[in-house]
């Protein structure tokens, strides 16, 4: 094993594949696996936290930020909804940071976002800030108070899309690749 017949003897296998021996040619690494030297019999599997997305190859790449990636993995996992992560080396879903209350972090996020005026995120994890019902005001980025006898809760719509267009800036900007989801920040109650 780790090596091959070339037709006039025996080769060790090259980095990048795996010979289980005998007349069988080398074997490129699957995606998920490396031989970073030769004469290896069986690839190896990349570590939790690295990948690899390419046949033959001789190392791993470290997980994308936002991601983890599981042992043997071929491709990042983007961190749940409601939860984020700038780390490059996270093994499982469970190892991205859950946002805070008052925050919120989309699929594949890479940090969490404060929830616009007049939205709330009451508890940690929440994949989106929600409007409070009408009637109501949020008295803080995680509750809604009841308005008192004669006064009225303005919606600030329109403050809720400048947030939303600047937000969506503020990651562009940064290169977070959660910025194609920015605008589905908010899920708007019916009012």
């Amino acid at each position: 094993p780790g090596t091959y017949t070339n037709g006039t003897g025996c080769d060790d296998c090259p980095v990048g594949s795996s010979c289980p021996g005998g007349f069988v040619d080398p074997t490129p690494c699957a995606a998920g696996r490396f031989a970073a030297v030769g004469g290896l019999a069986v690839c190896i599997s990349c570590e939790g936290g690295s990948y690899q997305d390419e046949a033959g190859a001789t190392a791993c790449k470290p997980c994308d930020a936002g991601s983890y990636c599981k042992a043997g993995a071929a491709a990042p996992l983007p961190c749940d909804a409601g939860s984020y992560s700038r780390a490059t080396n996270l093994a499982a879903a469970g190892e991205c940071t859950d946002a805070d209350p008052g925050y919120f972090a989309v699929t594949g996020s890479m940090q969490q976002t404060p929830c616009a005026p007049g939205s709330i995120a009451p508890s940690a994890k929440m994949s989106a800030c929600e409007l409070c019902p009408k009637g109501n005001y949020a008295a803080s980025a995680t509750a809604c108070e009841k308005c008192e006898a004669g006064t009225l809760a303005s919606t600030h719509e329109w403050q809720q899309r400048e947030w939303s267009r600047f937000l969506q800036l503020e990651h562009v900007k940064r290169g977070d690749p959660s910025a194609q989801s920015s605008r589905q920040t908010l899920r708007l109650s019916a009012m």
